[in-house]
This record gives structure tokens, C-alpha cells and sequence, in this order.
């Protein structure tokens, strides 16, 4: 029996101006653009030696003095996003011998002014793994030292001038290696709250932060007076937003980035038909799946002008891109599931072997970190599947408030092409892929002649003799939106 999922869109992405229907495609969503804040939630802690935490400051301050370059740059031109920050390094995997010693100068000097040794120290003895808060309250006392010590260096080797390069804070308000010595004496003397403590403590922290850093902005507009040009927020963002917007990119070398269609089971939900069939003026799109009910997939393949399109293979057919069409996986939503922790530091997977080993994996004397363990030739392939079944499950786990969707997915990712681009993340279906229509119980007829039609002249074109449009319309019995076909005989 053929298995159908279905597509629900609003009229004015299958029509003009969106065109989904004329040119027959799937646009896969970013997870900014999609309607849960917690999609793709990684619980990412922090648990590691002195070499991979030494080697997580001096990436913090390498990011930190490359998006100050990136900024000087741009000038006045185009506004620096959290995207910006390289996270995952600049093209080549060997830096310029300047670069190289300016972030030895940087992290000498920053290391030393913040007592990084005692804190890494600390952390890389501590049982209790750090969570994103704490790492953020660490970053954020080291920060504006960070920015102070980088324009100190620009002036030094000529990159700006004194005047034109900001003064901050000249020291940090409290050593960091402090807080870690606060946490350890109180889970060892009071185990029983310690957790809660710290949790709350958390929070607090990032309460603070973030109101502090919303007054400095509202004081700053005021001053201006103006709106701010893009040099002026560029500057902001170093100082005020780095640190946060850091450590939300971190994810990116946890895993690729990603992209998702969303579909649904069945479409008798009429909370579904509102939130994602405009409010049922919108079209559901029946879609035959291929395959067997258990693993259900849809062929997909590029666009008109792209010269990347999504790879056929096996498990995993949505981490490469080829130049043909391939199949793809319907992925099925779990709900309330806890999300679980994810080590960050044995989690990095997206920077090529080299680039791990050399940056995050040795020391600078050579010693090899404990965390790389899984990379040995006997591990990695092993580590590499359950590195997959991870990142499909975090990508699959939704909370239960969302049940009611029933939803199935489609993920695309970013390994051999850039998800950045809209044009990437459009996909092709095959015309004989599109078992028929439902039309909302509230869209016009006006609009249902103008997909009628549509449909029709894609009809003559592939030679398809038959089409099945529906009607949604509520059923009182069942208390469900239920689908009655109509008698509709293409003509072109």
C-alpha cells in the first residue's frame, strides 16, 4: 500500500511570487526560520584535559582578533552576525606567520592578565562537566582584556592606529579561576544543593549579562541621537555581543549546519492546517513516499541553474551532495524526549582529521589530548556511526507540546554545500512524486482555478493523464479535517 505524507503550505508560497508549485520544489527551512526556539537544542557541556581547554581559550581569542580584522575590513559597508565569527577556522588549514604571531602575543599576554592556567587548571581536574552559562561567565571576564590586548597588538604591528582603535576595560573584574574554586568548595561541602545552586546561579549570571548589555545599548542609541551605521554596530557586537554569540557557534563544530522540509502524517489535525496551512486557506501537498512504511523517502534532485543537488546512497544520503538526484530519508519526530549532554570536546566532527589534531587535540609541546581517544584507527569508525545516530536524533526530538504535529522530516546538511546560499536549499521533486492536492476548507476558488490550471499544464507536459484534487472540509462525527476528492477533468 502506498504511504503518503503530506506538504501543508500557504497559496502564496505555491503560487506567485514563491512559485513551489510552478517549479516544482521543497525549501528547506534554517533553523532560525522555523516556529520552535529549542529545534536542533544541543545540551553541549564541557569536560576535558588542560589541553583541550587551553586550546578552547586561545580558539576564543583567535575568533575574537579575526572578526576585529574582519571588522576593520568591511569598514562601514556590512554588518558583522554571529555567522561571521570563524569558529571553524579561516580556507587554509596552515595560518599566515602573522596571524600565527599575533595569537601567541595574544594568548601569552591574555593568559597571564586573567590567570587562564590556574582556571584551566581547575576545569581540566574538576568531575563536574561546565555548562554554556558558565563557559559564557568565563568568557565574559576575560573579554574586554581580549579586546584591550588585541588593539594593543594591531597598533604594535601596524594593522590600525591608536586612534582609531577602542579603549575598553584594562583588567578583568574578578580572576576567573576564582569562580571554579567558589564552585569545587561548595560541592564539596554541601553536595546536596550544590546542583541547584549552580543552576540558579547560572541563570543569574546570564540575567545580569544580558540586562547589562541591553542598558549599554539603549544608553548608546540615545547618545547617537541616529541611526547607528554599520561601523558603530560592529563595534557593539565586539564588545558587547562576542562572547555570547561565541559560544552559539560553538555548535557548529559539534555538527554541520542544517537545514529541514517539514511534513506531516496525515493533515485531519485542524491546529495543523492553522499554523502551517494559513490558517486553512493554504494547500496540503500529497506526497507517495517510496520505500517501506517503516523508512519512508522522496526523491529529490537541484534546481534549474544549480550545480549541486542532494546524493543518492544509503543511511546517510543527506551528507553529501551530487550532481543527480538521490533519496532522501523521512525522518520521524520523537516527542518528549529529554535532550540529552553532549560532550563537546569529544564531539567535534565537523573540521577536517587534520585540522582536529593540530587545534584542538595537541599541545603545544606535542602531547596528544586524552579526548581524541575515539580517533584512533580502531575507534573512528565506530565513533563516526554513533556520531550520525546522534545528529539525526538531536535533528528528530521535539518537545511534547508539539505531538499533535505528527510531523516527519527531511534534513539537509552543509558538508559539501553552502546552506547560506537560498538557492541550495531548494529542491526538486519529480512531478510523479505529487500524488494530488487538498485544498483548505477557507482558500478561494479563484486560487483553486489558479493551481488547477497550473497543475494541468504540468499534466500535458508529463504526459500524466490524471490528477486527484481534494477538499478539506471538518467532519462533526469525528471532530477531525477530513478530504473529499472532486471531479475535476484537466484541460489545457
Amino acid at each position: 500500500m502506498t504511504k503518503h505524507v503530506y506538504r501543508l503550505r500557504p497559496a502564496g508560497r505555491l503560487l506567485d511570487p514563491s512559485n513551489e508549485l510552478r517549479d516544482q520544489y521543497i525549501y528547506f527551512a534554517r533553523p532560525d526560520e522555523l516556529n520552535d526556539p529549542m529545534e536542533g537544542f544541543r545540551d553541549v557541556v564541557w569536560k576535558g584535559d588542560d589541553i583541550v581547554w587551553t586550546n578552547l581559550f586561545r580558539h576564543y581569542v583567535s575568533c575574537l582578533n579575526l572578526t576585529v580584522v574582519l571588522a576593520m575590513v568591511q569598514g562601514d559597508d556590512v554588518a558583522i552576525t554571529p555567522d561571521d565569527i570563524p569558529v571553524q577556522g579561516l580556507a587554509g588549514d596552515h595560518p599566515p606567520p602573522l596571524e600565527t604571531t599575533i595569537l601567541d602575543e595574544l594568548c601569552a599576554v591574555i593568559f597571564d592578565r586573567c590567570k587562564l592556567p590556574n582556571l584551566i587548571r581547575k576545569l581540566s581536574t574538576s568531575r563536574r562537566p561546565v555548562r554554556r552559562e558558565e563557559l559564557l561567565l568565563y568568557l565574559m571576564i576575560i573579554h574586554f582584556v581580549a579586546i584591550e590586548e588585541v588593539r594593543t597588538i594591531h597598533v604594535r604591528h601596524g594593522i590600525t592606529c591608536e586612534s582609531t582603535s577602542p579603549r575598553v576595560a584594562l583588567k578583568p573584574p574578578i580572576n576567573p579561576d576564582v569562580i571554579p574554586t567558589l564552585i569545587a568548595r561548595l560541592c564539596n561541602e554541601e553536595p546536596d544543593i550544590a546542583e541547584e545552586f549552580l543552576a540558579a546561579l547560572n541563570q543569574v549570571s546570564k540575567h545580569i549579562y544580558e540586562n547589562i548589555i541591553l542598558m549599554k545599548k539603549y544608553d548608546a542609541s540615545k547618545s547617537r541621537r541616529r541611526s547607528a551605521t554599520f561601523e558603530e554596530l560592529n563595534r557593539e557586537f565586539i564588545v558587547l555581543d562576542f562572547p555570547r554569540a561565541y559560544v552559539s557557534q560553538l555548535d557548529r563544530l559539534t555538527c554541520p549546519d542544517w537545514c529541514v522540509a517539514c511534513f506531516v502524517e496525515d493533515c485531519r489535525n485542524s491546529s495543523v492546517w492553522g499554523h502551517y496551512g494559513d490558517n486553512h486557506k493554504g494547500a496540503a501537498l500529497m506526497f507517495k513516499a517510496e520505500g517501506d512504511l517503516e523508512s519512508p523517502a522522496l526523491t529529490l534532485g537541484p534546481m534549474a541553474g544549480v550545480s549541486s543537488s542532494p546524493s543518492s546512497g544509503v543511511k546517510h544520503a543527506e551528507e553529501g551532495m551530487a550532481r543527480s538526484y538521490g533519496s532522501f530519508q523521512f525522518h520521524r519526530i520523537n516527542y518528549d524526549q529529554k535532550v540529552p549532554e553532549l560532550d563537546f570536546f569529544r564531539s567535534l566532527g565537523v573540521p577536517s582529521l587534520g585540522r582536529l589534531i593540530d587545534r584542538w587535540y595537541t599541545s603545544e609541546e606535542g602531547k596528544r589530548s586524552k579526548c581524541a581517544d575515539h580517533l584512533s584507527s580502531h575507534a573512528e569508525d565506530s565513533w563516526r556511526e554513533e556520531y550520525w545516530d546522534k545528529f539525526y536524533g538531536h535533528l528528530s526530538s521535539k518537545n511534547g507540546d508539539w505531538a499533535y504535529e505528527r510531523e516527519r522530516r527531511i534534513v539537509l546538511t552543509s558538508l559539501f554545500s553552502d546552506l547560506r546560499e537560498p538557492m541550495n536549499r531548494k529542491l526538486t521533486y519529480r512531478f510523479e512524486s505529487l500524488a494530488g492536492i487538498i485544498f483548505g476548507i477557507n482558500m478561494p476558488d479563484e486560487t483553486k482555478v489558479r493551481i488547477i490550471d497550473m497543475v494541468a499544464k504540468k499534466c500535458q507536459v508529463e504526459n500524466r493523464k490524471s490528477f486527484d484534487f481534494f477538499q478539506a472540509y471538518y467532519n462533526h462525527e469525528t471532530g477531525t479535517i477530513e478530504k473529499q476528492k472532486l471531479d475535476v477533468k484537466l484541460t489545457s
